[in-house]
């Protein structure tokens, strides 16, 4: 009993014990597909909120209070806050990315000290094809013409998705299915954006990752979920750019 009540106290002490995740027996990668496919289609929304911890290339970083809103497959956004001050709000949606932080908006001058325009969203780490991504970064797989899947025995399996000049590269587990990285390569192969998924929560029989780390040209960002919450109604205006983001274009 001191054994269990023990274990108990330590999954509470590391902010709860994530559930072991469903397993299946590979029937080929046909039949898998068909399983995410449907699985991902159980969550109409998602919201709630997290910790983002943001890193620059130079290595100085910030963590602060975030909260999220999505409907998958389509729109996305993340907004984040240090002591109740805005410093970031990105959307991804089908018609565009917009992206607002708050160090873009530093007063800039040019070489006769006159005020220039704030610096644009950070391009290295977001693109507009970000908007049709997402979902994938996320874990979420939907059915798209044109996918690619890399197989070899014995090791998880890659869904490549090419969208625009950018390609996508999700690798599953092929015992739970779940996407456990991904990568954003160029046009001209080289990988720009690495992203883990980790700490899988299940929602019924819908999953979501609890932790989200990516690193790209542009630095890094974890993002450690707190509250999630599936299927429930959103704000009229949840999914709505922020008045000062800018459209990647």
């Amino acid at each position: 009993m001191r054994r269990i009540f023990l274990s108990l106290l330590l999954c509470v002490m590391l902010a709860g014990c994530v559930s072991p995740l469903p397993t299946y027996e590979w029937k080929g990668v046909a039949a898998a597909l068909q399983t995410m496919q449907q699985r991902g289609a159980l969550i109409q929304t998602a919201s709630g909120t997290a910790t983002l911890t943001l890193r620059r290339p130079d290595g100085a970083s910030v963590r602060v209070d975030a909260a999220f809103a999505a409907m998958p497959p389509e729109s996305l956004r993340i907004r984040a806050w240090k002591m109740n001050q805005a410093v970031a709000d990105w959307t991804l949606r089908p018609d565009g990315v917009w992206i607002w932080q708050a160090e873009q908006e530093e007063a800039t001058t040019d070489e006769d000290g006159n005020p220039s325009a704030p610096a644009g969203p950070p391009a290295g780490t977001w693109s507009k094809h970000h908007s049709e991504l997402w979902p994938m970064l996320f874990g979420i797989i939907t059915a798209r013409n044109g996918d690619q899947v890399l197989e070899s025995k014995n090791a998880p399996f890659v869904i490549r998705r090419v969208v625009g000049d950018m390609v996508a590269e999700a690798v599953v587990d092929k015992n739970t299915l779940v996407v456990t990285d991904c990568r954003i390569l160029n046009a001209e192969g080289v990988v720009v954006q690495t992203i883990t998924l980790e700490r899988y929560k299940a929602f019924g029989d819908a999953l979501w990752p609890m932790r989200v780390k990516a690193e790209g040209e542009g630095g890094s960002f974890e993002l450690s979920f707190g509250e999630v919450m599936i299927n429930d109604e959103l704000a009229e205006n949840a999914l709505e750019p922020s008045g000062r983001a800018k459209k990647v274009e």
